[in-house]
């Protein structure tokens, strides 16, 4: 079992407009990629129809709470968005073979959890290179997706942390 932070990392960011800095949490996530006429689309894995818009913050709202809404993310429920405290367990949550892996920025009200963290607001800070995959075509082609998404969400495309294993 990797071992849990005890501090989160932190980073400060410039929004897009380039006039506000936040210091956020790092938090590790796996995105669906939708890609057509040559666009990628970064989207939840979870929230299947949720996707992430380039340039700005996801702003966290609670789809569990029926007609008892509530700000997000709350204690007592699962809403807010997600990021994991280790990479590692971005990828046993996500096999590679179906997502993108990355890095991600949460600030605002942030809760911790088992396995991570829950934040009103997050945006994408770093895309990583996908691993080979069985074929050089299908790692040729999942390679483009990941090039086209870090282009998109001008965030940068950087090789995955040292060590990390790929669950397949």
């Amino acid at each position: 079992m990797p071992r849990r932070r005890t501090e989160p990392e932190r980073r400060t960011i410039m929004l897009p407009g380039g006039t506000e800095y936040v210091e956020g949490v790092v938090g590790y996530r796996a995105w669906g990629v939708h890609v057509e006429s040559g666009v990628a689309t970064l989207r939840s894995v979870v929230m299947t129809k949720h996707s992430w818009t380039p340039g700005a913050p996801v702003v966290a709202e609670c789809a569990w709470g029926g007609e008892a809404r509530h700000p997000a993310p709350a204690s007592g429920c699962d809403c807010g968005v997600f990021g994991f405290s280790l990479a590692s367990l971005a990828y046993q949550a996500f096999p590679e073979r179906t997502t993108l892996h990355g890095e991600v920025i949460l600030w605002g009200t942030i809760r911790l959890h088992e396995f991570g963290y829950r934040a009103e607001y997050a945006i994408p800070a770093a895309l990583y290179l996908p691993e080979p995959l069985v074929s050089s075509e299908s790692r040729a082609a999942h390679q483009r997706i990941a090039s086209l998404a870090a282009d998109r969400y001008d965030v940068p495309l950087v090789q995955r942390p040292r060590g990390l294993v790929a669950y397949r």
